[in-house]
């Protein structure tokens, strides 16, 4: 099991579909199977962060009625996620011993509603609070993995495969622009988190490095010294 700083590991893996973050995070876990995502909370876990958006935001939404949107359902709980998760995710991997990956993650949720969210995300107070939750995850997260590719190949990626994505209820325009936006966004946060945790941002382009090799260097770089892993 790989520790640090007297904690296990907090992964995140960054990347747009198509990036080859389900294949590298199967291949960890062959590895060891401490390695892993974590099982979601029960839905009661949501009731009173639920609660907390609406008491917390609905007001300002009233205020600025005609000039933004309400959140979508799944921005709700992009909010909750970055609210509440991280202890969770803390109190999951200490008890079962394992490293977490988190697959999305804090990149994922903060781009998503930076980029995409309504208005309401422009306003003084809410880009305060993305900021404090940008610093939150960004002390919390001990490695970045991020994949990527041309767009074309993501999109080719994901359109062939037989699972349900976004994408492929778009225009290949329209599903382009969204995922440079996403990129856009990916940049930036772990541009920041590289220049804060130096040699703690692995990128990897998965159209010129191969599976293999990516997985041998992710895990040279997490096979700690055995005195480092005692927590």
């Amino acid at each position: 099991m790989a520790y640090l700083n007297g904690h296990p590991m907090l992964i995140e893996f960054v990347g747009v579909a198509g990036s080859g973050k389900t294949t590298l995070r199967a291949m960890l876990h062959e590895m060891d199977p401490q390695i892993d995502l974590v099982l979601p909370p029960r839905k009661s876990f949501y009731m009173i962060p639920v609660m907390k958006v609406y008491l917390e935001w609905f007001p300002i939404y009233i205020r600025l009625a005609s000039q933004t949107r309400w959140f979508t359902w799944h921005e709700i709980k992009l909010i909750c996620y970055l609210e509440n998760w991280l202890p969770y995710l803390r109190r999951y991997s200490v008890k079962r011993d394992m490293v977490v990956i988190l697959d999305p993650g804090s990149i994922y949720w903060l781009t998503a509603l930076k980029w995409f969210g309504p208005n309401l995300t422009k306003t003084p107070k809410f880009e305060a609070w993305w900021e404090e939750m940008r610093l939150k995850w960004m002390n919390a997260i001990d490695y970045i993995v991020w994949l990527d590719a041309p767009t074309p190949l993501l999109l080719e990626r994901v359109l062939d495969r037989d699972e349900w994505h976004e994408s492929k209820l778009l225009s290949n325009e329209e599903a382009a622009r969204r995922f440079d936006i996403y990129r856009q966004g990916y940049l930036e946060l772990v541009s920041q988190y590289s220049s804060k945790k130096k040699n703690h941002a692995l990128v990897f382009h998965t159209d010129k490095t191969p599976a293999e090799e990516i997985f041998q260097q992710v895990k040279t770089k997490f096979d700690l010294d055995p005195y480092e892993r005692i927590p």
